[in-house]
């Protein structure tokens, strides 16, 4: 007999992104980018809120540094970020 599975999903964060993309989970926080929009987001895993990051140029992918911080691709090449704010250096 094949035993079936029910997941049930609830909406955590209504981001409205127009090109949502890369989620990453790491540090404790979901992470993901809205492409067209210019955005990062953040949301902290043990539901106390997040954030949002408006860059002035598309970001495509965040991935953590082994050292701390951020690293970025976006449409004008790689980025990285001693903090977690999303401040590029």
């Amino acid at each position: 007999a094949n035993a079936v599975t029910e997941w049930k999903s609830e909406l955590l964060v209504d981001a409205q992104c127009r090109l949502g993309e890369g989620p990453a989970w790491f540090g404790g926080r979901l992470w993901w980018v809205d492409i067209l929009q210019k955005r990062l987001y953040m949301y902290r895993t043990n539901g106390s809120g997040g954030s949002v990051r408006q860059f002035d140029q598309a970001v495509t992918v965040v991935v953590p540094r082994r050292r701390g911080g951020l690293a970025f691709a976006t449409e004008n090449g790689f980025f990285v970020s001693d903090t977690e704010d999303g401040a590029l250096i």
